[in-house]
């Protein structure tokens, strides 16, 4: 009588369990192979998705998804060698507040030009320290300590007012009581003297003074080119304004050899994720090369079992088993084998993940977290049938061709 799928494939079941119970070391060892390659797929998949999904925190952490930056490109090849470009477009602070004015959604916008410099505060010690000429200042509510922050009329009237971070007050008082005091007092960086009106608590680890953008002038403008930050409240209008941004300069040149860059957070960060699931396809493949490996443990499984199994084979294909009952039948014991090595590997792997984390934290310092998710665990077991299926082809059709005749007298 002729078997249905449902029935071949709980008859694979049931004799595959039946042959693990009987030779369990046999078919351990045959399938150790999917299972240790397994176990790999689903360590390096989750470490992967753990680094991944790490790597975004910190940038969610430290920039806005919503911001469009404009910056300039100093620098340019000929011929191989790196060289400054003489026709430099720079965002002056007047071309960036045409360019603000254009705007009519919602947005805020910022001009930073940053470098190094030495810098003493009042009459101590010379000190390296970051500067940052700024049209604006964005503050928590909680990061002003000691004075106030720089005002439009302190930027756009030129004053040469500097507000410092505690690091630099720090680095000049040596006395956190000190510290208030040092408002009013002059900062000296290079020749230039300014007056300190306020202390902020922003870089614990890096003296930093912020300036008014205005009083740069052309020199430094041209030496060190400011980046202009523009940030909507809402991340679906942050294609709109990088695409308005883009048509503003490409009708305003800045300078006629040489256009500025538009780009937005959001594209870096989805070039990341690019970046990272190019790593995850290469890696499945190194990986995946051992489930394959794998697969012909059971194959080796199944050719045996075609061999002890032949006097079976004959006498249901001589009770009117069909070629097709006996290629299922196989096809569902590889299938069975492969997803029990599979289901051992995934065990195994999403352990192995967890412990290898902790020891990544531990090493890092820094929180590691592996992750496996459902797409993993579905992709990792598709996978696991396919070899069942693929290696199991061979040994099914070897046992579908049998003659009964032959079958019978080759037991008999």
């Amino acid at each position: 009588m002729r078997m249905t799928f449902f029935e071949n494939f709980r008859s694979a079941v049931s004799f595959t369990m039946h042959n693990v119970k009987a030779r369990f070391f046999h078919t351990f060892l045959s399938v150790l192979g999917i299972v240790i390659g397994v176990a790999s797929l689903v360590m390096v998949l989750a470490l992967i998705e753990g680094m991944e999904a790490s790597v975004r925190k910190q940038i969610l952490q430290t920039t806005s998804m919503n911001m469009v930056i404009v910056s300039s490109e100093p620098f340019k090849k000929s011929d191989g060698v790196r060289m400054r470009k003489t026709d430099l477009a720079i965002l002056s602070p007047v071309v960036f507040d045409s360019l603000k004015s254009s705007l009519r959604m919602s947005h805020t916008a910022q001009l930073v030009s940053t470098y190094g410099a030495e810098v003493k505060v009042d009459s101590s010690k010379w000190v390296g320290a970051q500067i940052n000429f700024s049209s604006a200042m964005v503050l928590r509510a909680d990061s002003l300590l000691d004075g106030r922050v720089l005002s439009e009329e302190d930027i756009y009237g030129k004053r040469k007012f500097a507000v410092i971070n505690r690091f630099l007050a720090f680095q000049s008082a040596k006395d956190s009581s000190l510290i208030p005091a040092l408002i009013g007092k002059s900062i000296h960086i290079g020749a230039q003297t300014y007056t300190i009106i306020g202390i902020t608590a922003a870089r614990e680890t890096t003296a930093e003074a912020i300036l008014p953008i205005s009083l740069m002038d052309s020199a430094k403008l041209t030496e060190y080119p400011p980046i202009g930050l523009f940030e909507t409240p809402q991340i679906e209008n942050v294609i709109p304004l990088q695409e308005h941004i883009q048509n503003y300069l490409h009708t305003h040149p800045v300078s006629a050899g040489d256009t500025l860059i538009v780009a937005s957070n959001k594209s870096r960060v989805d070039q990341m994720a690019k970046g990272f699931l190019v790593f995850r396809i290469v890696m499945g493949f190194i990986v995946g090369i051992s489930v394959l490996v794998g697969g012909i443990g059971v194959m080796n499984v199944l050719l045996i079992s075609v061999t002890q199994r032949t006097m079976e084979i004959g006498v249901r294909k001589a009770a009117g088993a069909k070629r097709r009952d006996i290629l299922v039948q196989f096809l569902s014991e590889s299938v069975v084998v492969s997803f029990l090595g599979s289901v051992l590997g995934m065990i195994l792997g999403y352990l192995g993940a967890m412990l290898l984390a902790v020891i990544i934290s531990h090493m890092a310092t820094t929180p590691f977290q592996a992750s496996v998710t459902w797409g993993t665990l579905l992709t990792v077991s598709g996978i696991a049938v396919m070899v069942g299926i693929i290696f199991g082809t061979y040994p099914a059709a070897l046992a579908s061709k049998l003659n009964p005749a032959e079958a019978i007298r080759h037991e008999g």
